[in-house]
């Protein structure tokens, strides 16, 4: 019969914090899309403008598509840019401080920790939500190198701490609320 220490951690499931995860992401995408709303009216005017030409007019106007076309890639850009500093914000600001975790992990019971069970602070919660939102923008990028990624962020369902490689390199652990 196996012993159990009972100041043993239990170590979240990957369903949970994948669960906890697409919660923040909600949150995240959502603040966003609201701060970056009053921005994007500039670039529909040119692209439903450009929609609307006739094709005689389209070959003429050429010099246009490729205003739009850079201003629709500065855009993406921006976007994705901007996605990774509110992830890592919110991430770092929520798990690093009294709390110990996001919205989504408190939602799904969950808590940060280090690997002694301790608040992690503010430069280990950046370090880890530094790594966890590379996966988002790898996904918005291109869909092959969030593949790519995919192994690292599953790593929960194979290591003994239930550890991702962020989780790893900021030397941290999720864990179930008690």
């Amino acid at each position: 019969m196996e012993t159990v220490i009972a100041d043993a951690p239990l170590y979240a499931g990957f369903g949970k914090r994948l669960y906890a995860y697409l919660i923040d992401q909600s949150i995240i995408q959502g603040v966003a899309l609201v701060l970056l709303l009053p921005f994007g009216g500039g670039l529909w005017d040119q692209l439903s403008g450009a929609l609307t030409r006739q094709p005689t007019t389209l070959s003429m106007q050429s010099g246009s598509f490729d205003v739009l076309a850079v201003s629709i890639t500065a855009a993406v850009l921006f976007f994705m840019i901007f996605q990774f500093v509110l992830g890592v914000a919110y991430g770092t600001v929520m798990e690093g401080g009294c709390a110990g975790a996001t919205w989504g992990k408190r939602y799904c019971g969950l808590r940060v920790t280090d690997v002694q069970g301790q608040r992690i602070g503010y430069g280990a919660a950046a370090l880890r939500n530094a790594g966890i939102n590379v996966l988002s923008v790898a996904l918005s990028m291109d869909m092959t190198l969030g593949l790519m990624l995919a192994p690292f962020y599953l790593m929960p369902l194979f290591t003994k701490k239930k550890q991702a490689l962020h989780d790893i390199v900021a030397q941290t652990i999720v864990v179930q609320r008690p």
